[in-house]
């Protein structure tokens, strides 16, 4: 992935709540990758605890949540992109549609 963001620029990211399906999908160009931020580690330390709360009310415990997203933090890299088109991407008959078209 850090290969094609630095050859294009272009990106497609999807953020989604396990517990309800709920997902949206960024699309955008100018894509770079860039050093991780003071603070940075302990964000993403805490998206991953979110995370695995919201799975473990799906039923899924114990370490499985954070080993399947577990990276030594040396290999994180922040990706800075300015968004230019958004789509709902939770299932269902809206899927696919483009936020503000």
């Amino acid at each position: 992935m850090f290969d094609a963001i630095r050859r294009t620029g272009v990106i497609a990211a999807s953020f989604s709540e396990p517990s309800t399906n709920k997902s949206l999908q960024l699309k955008g160009t100018g894509a770079e990758l860039a050093e991780l931020e003071p603070g940075d580690a302990e964000r993403i330390a805490g998206h991953l605890n979110l995370f695995a709360a919201d799975v473990e009310r799906m039923g899924i415990r114990g370490a499985l949540p954070r080993t399947v997203l577990a990276a030594p933090p040396e290999d994180l890299q922040a990706v800075v992109f300015v968004p230019a088109i958004a789509f709902i991407q939770t299932p269902g008959p809206v899927a696919g549609t483009r936020i503000g078209a």
